[in-house]
Parts: C-alpha cells; structure tokens; sequence
C-alpha cells in the first residue's frame, strides 16, 4: 500500500502547493500596492466561475527567485508533493510546470514541459490552458533561456491554439448572436470575448449591423463596434461606400458614436447631396454635429474637399522608388458585401482615399474639373491595383466603363492634365481608354503643335510611350498630322528588344570594364561596355533593355558631368537609374555634382561582387515601378511588330509613315526568343533585298526552333510575292547549297529549305 501522501488526489497537492506558494508569494510582495483602476485584463487571464467571491483588490506579486528558493530548502513540502503526484494529463503537467518556474526549479520544470508536448494534447485543451493561464506565465516560458527549446515550442502551441479558437468565424457568430441575449450576464460576456477577437470581430459585427432583420440590438453591436475603435475604424470607413441605405446609416451612427475625426471628408457628400434620401442625409448631418459641432454648406464642403484631395494627391506618387512603406486600408468589397483589408505602399493607400473623395466632391459640385479629376484618379488607382504591365480592367463598374463614357474629348483632356501633373499611370490608363473610344482627328492640332497623343511618342517614360504608340494605330488615321514620324521610331524601338535583362557600362579602361560586365553577369545582367561617352550614348539610345547605366567618374569624350546631362537630356535615357562611380579623392565633389538629379547615384569603384550585388540593389530601387521586366519588354516588341505588320499591309497612294527606315530594328527583333514569328510576319510585308537576306538566313540557322523558321519561309513567300525575288545570284546559289548540305540533317529542316527554294523557283509577280 502506497504512502499516504501518495493517496492524495493530484488536484488537492496542487491546490496545496498553489496555497502554499500563494502565502510565500504575497510574504514576498507585501510592499507591492494594489492594481488601480484602468490596468489592462489580461485576455487569457482566468475569469471567476459561478459563487466564486473576487475578494479585495487584486494583488500584484513579483518573485524573488533567490528569496524563494531560500525558502523552499528550509521547508521543500511543495516540492515534495509536486514530485510524488506524478502528473500526467496536460493540464497536471502544465500545473506543474508553473509551480516549478515560480519557485525557480528550472531544470523540473524544462522536464514537466518536455512531458506536456508527448502528451500531444489537442487544440481544445490548449486553448483551455490559455484561458486559465494567461499570457505572463507562456512569455517566461518562451523567453526563460534554460527551459529551451521546449518553453518556446510549449508557449508557441498554446498561443496558436487560442489564436484559432478565439478567430473561430462559428464562435464569433455565437457570440455577436448573444449580445441580444435576455441574460445580461450572457451579453457582458459575448462583449468581453468580442473585444479579445479584436479585428476578426469587426467584419462581422459590421454585417450583423447592416442587416435589418437585427435592428433590435443595433444599439448593442455598435456599442461593441466603438469598443473596437482602434481596429473597427478602418472597416467602418469602408462601409460608408455600401450601396444599402440602411448599412450606411447604422455606419455613419456607429461612427459618430467614435467622434471618428477621419470619417469628417465622408459624411459630407451624404449630408449635402441633394440626392441623397431624407433619412441618410439627417444621419449624416447629425454625425458631423456630434464629431465637429457644425454642418458646412454646400460651397464649404466643396472647398474643404477640394483642398483635402489635393494634399493627398500630393503625397500620392504612386511611382515613387519607396514602396516598401506599407500601411493596411481598407475597402467596400461589392462581391463579398462586406470590407476588405488590403496591404499598400502608403502612397496607393493615398490614392485610394483620393479617389472616394473625388468622387464625393464632383457629387455635391458636378463641375466637369471635378468629373475629369474623378476619371483620372480612378484610372491611376486602376492601373496601379491591377498591373502597370496588364491592361485595364474593362468589367462592369470599372474605371474603364466610367471613363469610356466621359467621351473622347474629355479623355484627351484628361490625358493633358494627367501628364502635366505628372500622374503617369493615369495617363498610360487614358491612352488605353482613347485606343478604344477615341478618333483620328484626335490627332489634329493647331499649326506647329502636336496633339497630346503624338506628343507622348517622346515622352521620357517608356510605358506613356509605348501607350501612345498602340492607341494611335487603333486610330489608325489615313492622313499624315504633327508628329507622326515619331510612331514609327517609337514602335522600331521597342521591337528592337532582345529579350534580356541587361547593363550598359561606361569606362575608359578596357580591363575595368570587362570585370564590371564579369560582375553584372553574375546577377543575371547582360552588360555592354563603352570605353569613351559619346560610344556610350549611342549604344544606350539604342535599346530599350537596360535596366541602369554604370558610368566611371574618370570617362571622357564627353567627361562624366556633360554625358550624365546628355543621358537626362535624351527622352529615350532621361529615367534611367545611373551609377557613378567615383575615384576615391573625387568621390565628395561628383556627389556634390549630382546631388539634385534623384535618379543618380555616386559610390566609390566596384572591386568585388558583394559591392556590385549592393549597388545594383540601390540602382534597382531607384526606379521603382518604372522598372520593366524581360517579360514585359518582350510583350512590348510582340506588340509593336503586330502594329509594324499591321501598317506595312495598308496601300496608300502618299503613305505615311516610312517602314523601311527601320528594317534594321525588325531584322534585330529577328533573333530575339519569343519574337522571331512577329518579326519575320513584317519582313515578309516590307520585302525589301534587306528583308528578304535576313529571311532566308535565319531559315537557315538550324539552331532555331523549327516553327520559327517556318514562320521564316511563310514570310518569305509573302515578300516575293509582293516585290519578285530581290536575292543576289550568289545568295541564290548559297541557297541551293544549304539545301544540298541537309542531307544528313532532320526531314523538318529538309523540308523548310526546300520550301525556301520553292518559292524562290516560283514565277515573279506580274
């Protein structure tokens, strides 16, 4: 027969030991004053159950680890009995583990701990734990240094337990359910659990709210929701742009009830305009009395948000090279009913609110500044949230429906505003919208001026560019206007990519160089070295691939401070992130040169791939989102050549554009992965002798893919057929030569090249 302190039950030894290490507890604490009033519940911390007596004032106690455990050697009874109990079931185990910590033996306790995670106990006694517990004792455990690694994984697992349940939409529901319970203890309690759901609550105690079936306890919900604040605000303001009457009623009321400062510039439209019912607008007026204490007028309002979107604006440049300021807003999801989180560079949370608000005020002053100013921030916003490479969203609701129906004119104005305040991704937006609406005399202009369209055609941003390009060939105008040389510089420029990522180096030393291209070819870049400046303008004009320049501080012909100013000059150069590098005694003074051009940046020579690695970094940031991926360039020149092709096949009596002065380009894009069908598609239709040799060269290459060089000979039968055979004697006699040579080669290059002699055997066109 066991001992008789043996037969104790284990919860009675740890009662007593709580007992006894709660009269040590307080022996040691007796100077610490009582907790006053407004100190923070613990979320876990364990609530007093039915007939349980909250005696007095809580007391705080602090443990003097070495004052304890002189005690417990004078009288080790906790101990003792805590040993011989044997604890087994997680929550005996974690007991143990408390009692254990508190008293300081450590090494006990790593052993309880190690216990309780082989037990593999399940979420619900986790989160059990949790809740009696608290949050103190599993912050020692995750940070007491000897009790790990179990204290880590003991804390993490019970903390992610009560995470779950206490995020349980089911539980959530119950208990927004409950705060119209008769039992006022009951609805005290769903309260209390709501406020530890914290944000997982809000989106649903919004729902509950807007539902009318439950305007019974309203009061109830948006007493909770102002509980809530520091996380329901947010989801509120988002709920004012619900298209249900009654949602933005219990909202705008919810929001007063928070004198919320931020939902001021909201309530305005819903007091004032004129269509707005009776009972939104009273709503509305009465928040604004209850936050401000005054209703403006109509021409107030209007000056107040005039004023306010126009400071968010300017903090708005969606472009900027520091997207890595994020903050979370929130937004009316019409799919889900309901708000929804997003995370955003600040400056798109800016434009986000700009938009509201510009809508707001071109309600309550329906001005045509005020309309066009709407469109275009719901363009940019647009364009920003769905891809500056992807095209517009073209949905019912979009911003392409509403600036569709704004009409051509409008949209070319706002192109012109779009571009002088420099909010570009607008402007790429509405050249998207004008492709589609707009009409060749769009093209027109005063005598010595170019109209908006073909004045982005030099515009020193490569995606306005290219935008412009495309919507003039949807316009596809039949006569010549101001400008129109520049599409088809703009269109040979892009298709003249090659594919890559790549780095233009400037530097006057040939060996330097080389290792800088060494070194950018490590990150992935292709790099081109130029030894002198005026080789390196010519070679960076020419591509549209660079992602940034490398210059050394000691180029010359022309030297480092003229060819940096020719660079920015130059509209097809002027955005690209350039790197100067300074020699260590210049260093000081060329920063001082470029201190105010905000896409150089100086550092001293690169002399190994950790500083090159750190330097492209920084060049990279610097462009921000008007850096352009392999893939979007490629998509650019595919679309381009489309465009080149689709021009080539017009017959004009007075053309005008001239294709042949860029035949180079296209034979270039030729080469170039992913291009060579577009590319071979417009040689074929300017059939030039050009054309036609770099045709039948590339059919020859037996390194390419097989369906390109079938392309290849489709187009080279185009090409004679429009203007005859255009081939050397020699040429046509290296052609039977490689068809002869292909003997031994595979049957799909025997037949490409025979197709190639099948068409230059063919008759001549009459």
């Amino acid at each position: 027969m066991s001992r008789f302190n043996h037969a104790w039950p284990f919860s009675f030894k740890v009662f007593a030991a709580a007992c006894a290490l709660g009269v040590l507890a307080l022996s040691l604490s007796a100077q610490d004053p009582p907790a006053g009033k407004g100190v923070e519940e613990d979320p876990f911390s364990k609530k007093a159950g039915p007939g349980e007596a909250k005696e007095g004032p809580e007391v705080k106690t602090t443990f003097d680890r070495g004052r304890v455990q002189a005690l417990i050697n004078q009288d080790p009874l906790i101990l003792r009995h805590l040993r011989e109990s044997n604890p087994t079931t997680p929550d005996q185990l974690i007991n143990a583990a408390e009692i254990t910590l508190k008293v300081g033996s450590l090494a006990e306790c790593k052993a309880f701990l190690k216990k309780f995670l082989e037990a593999k106990p399940d979420e619900a006694t986790l989160a059990g734990i949790a809740a009696r517990h608290g949050t103190e004792l599993l912050l020692r455990l995750n940070r007491q240094k000897e009790l790990q690694p179990e204290g880590k994984q003991v804390a993490m697992a019970i903390l992610t337990a009560a995470d779950k349940v206490v995020k349980d939409p089911a539980r959530i529901t119950r208990l927004i359910n409950e705060l119209g319970d008769s039992d006022p203890g009951k609805r005290e309690v769903a309260a209390n659990d709501l406020a530890q759901a914290g944000v997982n609550a809000v989106v649903p105690l919004i729902a509950a709210m807007g539902d009318p079936a439950r305007q019974r306890h309203a009061p109830a919900i948006q007493d909770e929701l102002a509980r809530l604040k520091v996380v329901s605000e947010g989801p509120l303001l988002a709920a004012l742009d619900s298209p249900d009457e009654y949602q933005k009623i219990v909202t705008i009321q919810t929001l007063a009830q928070l004198r919320s400062k931020k939902a001021i510039p909201h309530l305005l439209r819903p007091a004032i305009d004129r269509r707005s019912s009776n009972a939104l607008s009273n709503a509305a007026k009465d928040a604004l009395r209850q936050i401000v204490d005054a209703v403006p007028t109509g021409a107030e309002a209007e000056k107040f948000l005039d004023r306010r979107l126009k400071a968010i604006l300017a903090a708005a440049d969606v472009l900027s090279q520091d997207l890595e300021d994020v903050v979370e807003v929130w937004k009316w999801d019409a799919g889900q009913k309901a708000p929804a989180s997003l995370i955003l560079p600040r400056s798109d949370a800016n434009l986000l609110i700009a938009t509201r608000l510009a809508e707001d005020l071109h309600a309550i002053a329906p001005k045509d500044e005020y309309l066009r100013l709407w469109v275009m921030t719901r363009l940019e916003l647009d364009k920003i949230l769905g891809g500056l490479d992807k095209p517009l969203s073209r949905g019912t609701g979009s911003a392409f429906e509403s600036a569709s129906q704004v009409g051509a004119d409008d949209m070319n104005e706002i192109l012109g505003q779009s571009v002088k305040q420099n909010r570009l991704a607008a402007a790429v937006a509405a050249c998207e919208v004008l492709g589609e609406i707009g009409h060749a005399r769009l093209l027109s202009a005063p005598a010595g001026q170019e109209s908006p369209l073909a004045q982005m055609l030099m515009h020193p941003d490569h995606r306005l560019r290219f935008a412009a390009a495309m919507a003039i060939v949807k316009l596809n105008p039949t006569a010549s206007y101001p400008g129109s040389s520049h599409l088809i510089d703009a269109l040979a420029y892009y298709a003249s990519t090659s594919g890559s990522r790549r780095v233009l180096i400037g530097h006057p030393r040939a060996d330097d160089g080389q290792n800088l291209v060494g070194f950018m070819n490590e990150f992935a870049y292709e790099a081109e070295a130029a030894y002198h400046g005026n080789g390196l303008l010519q070679f960076a004009v020419a591509s549209p691939d660079y992602d940034f320049i490398l210059i050394s501080d000691a180029i010359d012909s022309p030297p480092i401070t003229e060819l940096v100013q020719a660079l920015r000059k130059d509209f097809r150069t002027a955005r690209l992130p350039i790197g100067v590098m300074a020699r260590g005694e210049r260093l000081e003074k060329v920063k001082e040169s470029f201190a105010e051009d905000t896409l150089t940046t100086v550092f001293p020579r690169i002399h190994d791939s950790e500083m090159a690695g750190y330097e492209v970094s920084r060049l990279v940031a610097l462009a921000g989102r008007n850096l352009r991926s392999a893939d979007e360039r490629v998509d650019q020149a595919a679309a381009a050549l489309d465009a080149l092709a689709f021009l080539a096949e017009r017959s004009e009596s007075q053309p005008i554009y001239d294709l042949v002065r860029h035949e180079t380009s296209v034979i270039r894009a030729l080469a170039a992965p992913g291009l060579s069908a577009e590319a071979a598609r417009v040689l074929g239709r300017l059939a030039t002798p050009k054309c036609q040799t770099a045709l039948v060269d590339f059919i020859s290459q037996h390194g390419r893919p097989i369906d390109d060089r079938k392309a290849a000979a489709a187009a080279l039968a185009e090409a004679v057929s429009r203007r005859g055979i255009l081939l050397t004697k020699a040429q046509l006699l290296l052609q039977y030569d490689r068809y002869n040579g292909s003997e031994t080669l595979d049957k799909d290059t025997q037949a490409v090249l025979g197709q190639v002699l099948d068409t230059l055997e063919s008759k001549k066109p009459k």
